[in-house]
C-alpha cells in the first residue's frame, strides 16, 4: 500500500515539474515612457523651389526612456512606423525619421507604431487622426507686393479648425497668426507684404490628436499626438512705379 502511494506521489510530481517546463515565461521587461509624435506634413516647396518640391511626408518623433519620463534613454529598441524603420538620432535623444509618401495624393490617416526590445518585451500600437490638411493656394511663385495675398486649403478627410501664420522669411519676422474655422479661406492684406523678401506661409492645426498608451510594458502618461500641416514658400517683388 504505502509502495502504491509512492508510485501516485511520484507521478504527481513528474506530471507538475513537465507542466512546470512547458509553460512560457515572460521576459523581465523594463516599462517604458513613450512620446510619439507625428505630423502628416505637404510642403509646396522651399524658398529656393527646388527643395521640398511637392513633399508629402509623415515626420515621426518617439522619445523612450526607461521607468519613467525622467527616466535614462532608451537606445537600443527597434522601433517602425507603418512599417518603416525609424534609426536612434544620437544628436536629439530619440528615435526619428521623415517618411517620405511616394504615392502622390495618398492621404492615409492609420500610423501604426511598433516598438521591440531585445529582452523580448513590445509594445505595438495604433491610430487613426481626422485627416491632412494641404495649402492650395499660393503656389510657389513670384508675387507683387502692395497686392492682398489670398490664402486657401483643402482638406483630405474631415474639416477642422486652423491657425495661419505667415513670416517674413528673410528678416524672421511674423507678419501674420491668425486663428480660422475649417472652412474659412484667408489672406495677407497688402500693406503687410514687404518687397524684395521670401515669405513662409503655413497652416496649422489649432487642435492635436492624442491617444494615451496602456499596457503592463507602458508607463502611465505615455502617448502619441498627431499634428497636421502645410506650408509654401513665396517670393515677393518691389512694387512697379510708373516713370514721370
Amino acid at each position: 500500500m504505502q509502495a502504491s502511494k509512492l508510485i501516485v506521489i511520484l507521478m504527481l510530481a513528474t506530471a507538475a515539474l513537465a507542466a512546470a517546463q512547458d509553460q512560457v515565461v515572460e521576459p523581465a521587461c523594463t516599462t517604458l515612457f513613450i512620446k510619439a509624435t507625428f505630423y502628416p506634413t505637404f510642403s509646396l516647396s522651399r524658398y529656393d523651389y527646388d527643395i521640398d518640391r511637392n513633399r508629402q511626408e509623415l515626420r515621426a518623433y518617439i522619445e523612450l526612456r526607461e521607468k519613467s519620463i525622467h527616466g535614462d534613454v532608451v537606445r537600443d529598441a527597434s522601433v517602425r512606423v507603418n512599417g518603416t524603420p525609424i534609426e536612434f538620432n544620437a544628436k536629439e535623444g530619440d528615435y526619428r525619421q521623415r517618411i517620405l509618401i511616394q504615392k502622390r495624393d495618398y492621404f492615409a490617416r492609420d500610423i501604426r507604431l511598433e516598438i521591440d526590445r531585445p529582452d523580448g518585451c513590445r509594445v505595438h500600437d495604433s491610430v487613426r487622426f481626422p485627416g491632412w490638411v494641404r495649402i492650395s493656394t499660393p503656389l510657389p511663385e513670384i508675387l507683387p507686393a502692395g497686392r492682398d495675398i489670398p490664402i486657401r486649403w483643402a482638406f483630405s478627410n474631415n474639416p477642422f479648425p486652423l491657425v495661419l501664420h505667415v513670416t517674413d522669411f528673410k528678416q524672421r519676422k511674423r507678419l501674420l497668426r491668425e486663428p480660422m474655422d475649417a472652412e474659412q479661406s484667408g489672406a495677407l492684406d497688402a500693406e503687410k507684404v514687404p518687397e524684395d523678401s521670401i515669405l513662409r506661409i503655413w497652416i496649422t492645426s489649432d487642435w492635436f490628436f492624442k491617444k494615451y498608451l496602456r499596457g503592463r510594458h507602458v508607463v502611465r502618461g505615455s502617448e502619441i499626438n498627431v499634428m497636421p500641416w502645410s506650408q509654401v514658400f513665396v517670393r515677393t517683388k518691389a512694387t512697379q512705379t510708373d516713370p514721370k
